[in-house]
């Protein structure tokens, strides 16, 4: 058996217009996926009962040949069946690939891309699956996975075997070549034990780093008074755009562009009153907010949310005394559409968020200096006042004392 030299390569979210998309290499056959939907359908293709599945797969030069055809054909006898095409009646599912590279294992390949653009998407579905490509070299005595172009020619048969990710079950198989019973069941034992094998393995790694996850968990946070910390004032700190309208505008532009948002905020706690304060930012008379803000594309999350502690309650010149320490990830919330709200989850309808908001707990050292900009003030809040006051204080900011206190 011959898979070491196997190399995958996986990316999500590579395009920006389609509702979920992926691209997905098998050593020299490379594909893009785009799925567009649940979407509005056609009229003469509207199912009363289910969604509509429609898989589109577009050669790398020229146009459709019989072989593309069946191509899709095959994709879509076994995409719409594991799609819940139930819980979309009158929809339309378009499932469009695009061919860069092929060198064989073209069919594993596409499954393969299709099924991570449909996770990509939230797309509901049966269940995953996965796509093994094996082939049974008679003079060598030996069974290739993802075979080249060169030893699919000299195989004696080669097949496709799609997987389920629950039963382990083979899906689909196509196969070609002469081959007896025994042929096919060793290539079949093969093929799902290469499945397995690879599924232990990431569930494996999943192990360890929840392990890890855990552990960190479990780390105590040290609060120290507030009367330890040194304020002073600095040039002001002005938002980027002018108004509300104009700041959906920009990220209604920068969607286009570069996707969707990534924004970081930080949980600064002291004590103070033999209770702890979370440290805000206000903005005249009501307007509190966590200190963070956008992140720069591509840009890492800690590191960014450093920077942005810096540039708001840094010195002038940029620069820190203070010795940022990021513990934690300990929410997450979801701007669905290019309006104020925020949910600390995606709704079930919404496919592709606008803005996604991470809120890290911050570990304060025993001293600190904090340079204020001239039109904001500090203020330390106790999680009494926060609690259950999204009136006063935002979704986001009263949800605090439910967080903190796990």
């Amino acid at each position: 058996m011959q898979f070491e030299n196997t190399k995958f390569e996986a990316e999500l979210g590579c395009l920006t217009k389609p509702d979920g998309s992926a691209k997905f290499s098998i050593n020299d056959t490379v594909l893009m996926c785009g799925v567009y939907g649940p979407g509005e359908v056609k009229l003469m293709k509207e199912i009363a009962e289910r969604a509509y599945v429609n898989v589109m797969y577009k050669p790398r030069i020229g146009a459709n040949t019989n072989r593309e055809k069946l191509m899709e054909y095959t994709l879509r006898s076994i995409i719409d069946g594991i799609i819940l095409t139930n819980l979309h009646p009158r929809t339309a599912i378009n499932i469009i690939l695009q061919e860069i590279q092929n060198d064989s294992n073209f069919i594993s390949c596409a499954l393969n891309c299709a099924c991570l653009a449909l996770l990509d998407a939230s797309i509901p579905l049966r269940c995953t699956f996965a796509s093994v490509s094996c082939a049974l070299i008679e003079k060598e005595n030996c069974i290739v996975y993802f075979p080249d172009s060169k030893q699919s020619a000299e195989s004696k048969v080669s097949a496709t075997f799609v997987f389920d990710s629950i039963e382990k079950d083979v899906i689909s198989v196509n196969i070609n070549g002469v081959f007896d019973q025994d042929d096919f069941n060793n290539l079949q034992n093969n093929a799902k034990q290469y499945a397995d094998t690879n599924n232990n393995s990431q569930n494996t790694q999943n192990n360890k780093q929840e392990k890890v996850i855990s552990k960190d968990l479990d780390k105590t946070i040290n609060l120290y008074p507030l009367s330890n910390y040194t304020f002073g004032t600095k040039d002001p700190l002005y938002e980027r755009d002018s108004s509300v309208v104009n700041r959906f505008q920009r990220m209604r532009d920068e969607f286009q562009s570069i996707g969707m948002r990534r924004s970081v905020e930080a949980i600064l706690l002291v004590h103070e009153h033999n209770l702890p304060h979370v440290l805000l930012l206000q903005l005249g008379n009501t307007f509190f907010k966590l200190p963070g803000g956008e992140l720069n594309p591509n840009e890492d999350h800690v590191e960014g949310l450093k920077r942005l502690l810096n540039e708001t309650l840094g010195k002038s010149d940029g620069s820190s005394q203070n010795n940022w320490l990021i513990e934690d990830t300990i929410g997450n919330w979801w701007r669905p559409n290019f309006e104020a709200p925020r949910y600390p989850y995606i709704p079930a309808h919404v496919t592709k968020p606008k803005e996604h908001i991470k809120l890290y707990l911050v570990q304060l050292g025993e001293k600190a200096i904090f340079a204020v900009p001239r039109n904001y003030k500090l203020v330390a809040a106790p999680l009494f006042e926060l609690y259950d006051n999204a009136q006063g204080y935002g979704p986001i900011i009263s949800s605090l004392p439910q967080v903190l206190s796990r």
